[in-house]
């Protein structure tokens, strides 16, 4: 005859010692092929606390899990147990259901059997809030305390906590994935219409250096209707065929994933004619010498855009919609204000009546044919990032982490240089329009010295500041490492080869030769940012440093030609009006 304690806790079977060890070993895999984030090493550690306080001696829950079965100490603790103050760790106990004894009963004497059946019963009070738990017992036998039925699984389960857990941090992971994609996709068209933009700032500039304020303003009103005109259709396309294109993206995903993807794409949309709006003209403004107006704008629109995000997802409870929206605003706050101030009569170039512009084909040829071979140019170079992260993503999660932090710092290391190139594109076109074309080529040698003074600064002030953001972003050693690692290098090798390679060539581009410069930023970036980073990635075997060997090459290569090409004063020869 079995005995209370063997009825009350059967040993588990093979099979299911198997399983467990499986699920284990499965757990632990996983978890050893991804990086680790500061909320799963908060989980873990509370669990831990949480299974100390449990198998402490005079625990509640270890009572109840062993069946009574405990020291005579541990059982008069159980009496008068006092509520434990263990805040979140301490959890309700399930109520246990009354179930019929098998009729034994134990003694001092040995086990002897009764003729009454025992009930047991156990009874959990207080709240999940203030972690209050009192046992209660039900019909006790020889002074006793009763028992919890046989088979009583305790309230606690890590495993399927952790597997929930999982499932829903690998459903959010997947959710950023797609509005990562989706960017990205969005972002070719956003740099299309940058691009056209520039060619209008571009054609603006030169006829304010003619003094023509008349043409000027014509091709204002040109760069307005060309672009809005260009995103609104853009803009039809991506919601009448919303569905197909996020299936050629995305491929098969999860409904919820591709529920998430249709309401971010939606409002992404319907905002490309105001960013259109915005870009054409902010870049007005640029070519009258006007940056500070378009940078406040776009300054109290990222605060918008932030405060939005924060009330819209967790006042709201909005989600990706709030998210959205909260883009969506933003970026209708820019344009209505940006071409509001167009209107003022404080500029060169004003700008009136919207609705009544119409066409001027020549105009428009001549943007384009400035603008259309900018856009393919920043295009290629979209297509060569996403090209190159399919072989970094063969690398594993750790390098992964560590290229997407490192070129985060090498774009941040270089905006204040690249500002200097945009802000050297509207002085070029004034001297070019104005035919003083020696000036055009002093200024853009100065400004080529007082880029690299800021470059060096920032590539330095980055590269200190690298440490530090690995911390606070959360980045586990060896991705941090690798991080601190290709940063150096670039702080190395930047300041010697970059500017030559992006700086001239904004200059050159506002004298007219763009078409130059679009062939030779994607012949080098696709033989030497792409084709020898893939090399060095899957033949030489360097990691995600072969990423950085292909892009150090393709700034060299480039510097060497825009040299060439700025000392042999070919650029000065097109004619853009």
């Amino acid at each position: 005859m079995k005995t209370g304690a063997e009825l009350e806790a059967p040993a588990e079977s093979s099979e299911a010692v198997d399983k467990k060890e499986k699920e284990t070993d499965v757990r632990k895999q996983a978890a050893a092929s991804r990086p680790r984030f500061r909320g799963e090493i908060q989980y873990e550690q509370l669990e831990q606390q949480r299974a100390a306080a449990e198998s402490a001696p005079g625990s509640t829950v270890r009572i109840l899990r062993t069946g009574g079965r405990s020291t005579a100490a541990e059982r008069e603790d159980y009496r008068r147990v006092q509520p434990p103050q263990q805040g979140a760790l301490s959890r309700p106990v399930r109520q246990t259901q009354p179930v019929q004894s098998s009729g034994v009963s134990r003694s001092g004497r040995g086990g002897q059997t009764s003729g009454r059946n025992q009930t047991s019963q156990s009874r959990a009070e207080g709240s999940m809030s203030s972690g209050r738990a009192a046992g209660r017992t039900g019909t006790a036998v020889s002074g006793r305390q009763s028992r919890p039925a046989a088979g009583e699984r305790p309230r606690f389960h890590p495993a399927k906590d952790q597997q929930e857990y999982g499932k829903n941090r690998a459903r959010a992971e997947a959710v950023r994935r797609k509005k990562k994609r989706q960017r990205r996709a969005f972002l070719g068209a956003g740099l299309l219409i940058l691009a056209l933009a520039a060619g209008g700032a571009i054609v603006c500039a030169q006829y304010i250096g003619q003094k023509n304020v008349k043409r000027a303003n014509e091709s204002a009103r040109q760069v307005l209707f060309i672009i809005t005109a260009i995103s609104v259709v853009i803009s039809l396309i991506c919601l009448v065929f919303q569905k197909p294109m996020l299936r050629l993206i995305f491929g098969s995903v999860e409904a919820e994933v591709m529920r998430a993807s249709e309401i971010y794409f939606f409002y992404t949309a319907l905002s490309f004619p105001f960013i259109a709006a915005y870009d054409s003209a902010a870049s007005i403004f640029r070519a009258q010498d006007n940056t500070k107006g378009p940078m406040l704008i776009s300054m109290i629109s990222n605060v918008m855009n932030i405060a939005g995000n924060a009330m819209l997802i967790w006042g709201f409870h909005m989600g990706v919609a709030g998210a959205a929206l909260a883009t969506l605003i933003s970026r209708v706050f820019c344009a209505v204000v940006v071409l509001a101030q167009l209107r003022q009569d404080r500029q060169p170039i004003v700008v009136r009546d919207y609705l009544k512009i119409r066409p001027d084909f020549r105009m428009i040829r001549r943007i384009l044919s400035i603008g259309i071979p900018s856009g393919v140019e920043n295009s290629m170079f979209q297509l060569g990032k996403l090209a190159i992260q399919s072989s970094v993503s063969t690398l594993g999660t750790v390098a992964i982490a560590a290229q997407a932090m490192t070129s985060i710092l090498e774009n941040l290391n270089g905006i204040a240089a690249i500002g200097v190139g945009v802000g050297l594109m509207t002085i070029v076109g004034q001297c070019i329009g104005a035919g003083r074309k020696d000036e055009a080529v002093y200024y853009i040698k100065k400004l080529c010295m007082i880029a690299e003074v800021i470059l060096i600064i920032s590539c330095l002030s980055v590269f200190v500041l690298t440490k530090p953001i690995t911390i606070l972003g959360g980045m586990e050693k060896e991705s941090a490492d690798m991080c601190i690692h290709m940063t150096m290098w670039i702080t190395i090798v930047k300041p010697l080869v970059w500017i030559m390679a992006f700086i001239p060539g904004y200059g050159m581009r506002a004298a007219g030769d763009v078409k130059f410069s679009m062939l030779t930023s994607c012949t080098t970036m696709w033989l030497c940012r792409f084709c020898l980073s893939v090399f060095m990635i899957r033949v030489v075997g360097v990691g995600a440093m072969g990423v950085w060997i292909g892009m150090f090459s393709d700034w060299t290569l480039r510097g060497i030609i825009f040299s060439w090409r700025f000392h042999s004063r070919k650029w000065l020869k097109h004619q853009v009006i």
